[in-house]
């Protein structure tokens, strides 16, 4: 990489996991400090994320190549095996920088940063051939990589971390979304099915491979982990898998054993989240064992970042206002939870509810 770029974005990780453990100033200064540095290259280069910036601080750098690097707007290399161009840009890795300076701020203005470009993208469509087509790559002849639908990279994030209406209609053909508003009731069971079924698929590819160590590419395994967990993800904690590209756990809630002392569900407990929006969350949960009665910590946020205000149960509404709650299950029993929540109000941390500790 020549001078800055958006993949660096991925290194606010690191400082963001030392200020989850630490909560030392220093690390939210500094995520704040460079991606607010961006955002002000943003709104210079008509809200897009330029992917070349020199080491002067000049977007583009001398010839105003903003477009340019490795992975930049511009990256179309021809793959060696097939011989063809591929359009290979990475911007969605950006989006990590973004969700972190949320964290640490709780300020939806990295959430319109990213809007803002979706909407900027898609005002350069044009017709061809007598079809509206939109734009997904820009180079030294301007937009190419047309397509039918709109640039809609980040589409679920800004949704996720803002739960505004506009942003969802841009996520309403996602089978995860369409379930919590409603419209997709048989998605815990095709979701979990789904997983189940890659687990195998992918045993079978591990078992299969025939390639010797020197043949394989440092990243090729991959493609072939077994482990899938996006389904209990979204239906467990109404979260959002962090995926391979350096982000942390997105999460509505997050759960803990007071008996064992750990992180997780308590062994016989089960949950469902069913329905999200800016304020509320409603989460069904069970203990399946029959003779045992069970606790378990419920949390807002995958890091204490949301404050759960209230629950209602049974008709009965009860004050929380903490980012964390106690619930006694009875043996084969189970409920409902309305939570009321005020999201990313809280200093984020590693810490473990003191239950917990």
């Amino acid at each position: 990489m020549a001078g800055d770029s958006f993949l660096n974005l991925v290194a606010t990780t690191l400082p963001l996991d030392a200020f989850l453990v630490t909560g030392d100033a220093k690390y939210k200064k500094w995520i704040v400090e460079y991606m607010d540095a961006w955002l002000d290259r943003m709104m210079r280069n008509n809200g897009i994320i330029p992917s070349f910036v020199d080491l002067d601080g000049k977007i583009g750098g001398p010839g105003g190549k903003w477009w340019a690097n490795a992975y930049g707007w511009g990256f179309s290399p021809v793959n060696p095996v097939t011989g063809k161009r591929e359009n290979r840009n990475r911007i969605p890795r950006a989006l990590v920088g973004f969700n972190n300076a949320l964290f640490v701020t709780g300020d939806q203005k990295y959430v319109d940063a990213w809007r803002n470009m979706i909407n900027s993208v898609n005002s350069n469509a044009k017709t061809i051939s007598g079809r509206l087509q939109y734009p997904s790559m820009y180079g030294s002849d301007g937009w190419y990589g047309w397509q039918a639908q709109p640039w809609n990279v980040g589409a679920l994030e800004v949704w996720y971390w803002s739960m505004k209406p506009g942003d969802l209609e841009r996520t309403a053909e996602d089978p995860w979304v369409a379930y919590l508003q409603g419209r997709n009731p048989t998605y815990p069971e095709t979701a979990l099915q789904r997983d189940l079924q890659s687990i195998r698929k992918r045993l079978a590819q591990v078992r299969s491979d025939t390639t010797t160590a020197d043949q394989r590419l440092a990243d090729n395994m991959m493609d072939f982990n077994p482990v899938a967990v996006d389904g209990l993800i979204r239906l467990t904690l109404g979260g959002m898998p962090p995926g391979r590209d350096g982000g942390l756990l997105n999460a509505r809630l997050r759960y803990f054993d007071p008996a064992r002392k750990r992180a997780g569900l308590p062994e016989d407990v089960g949950a469902l989240v069913s329905e999200m929006s800016d304020t509320r969350t409603i989460v069904t949960l069970v203990n399946l064992n029959k003779t045992a009665p069970r606790e378990v910590v419920v949390q807002g946020g995958a890091y204490a970042e949301h404050r759960i205000e209230s629950v209602q149960v049974h008709g009965e509404t009860v004050s929380v206002n903490s980012p964390s709650f106690t619930l006694k299950l009875a043996p084969r029993a189970g409920a409902s939870l309305t939570l009321k929540m005020k999201r990313y109000s809280e200093k984020p941390t590693e810490a473990f509810p003191e239950a917990v500790r």
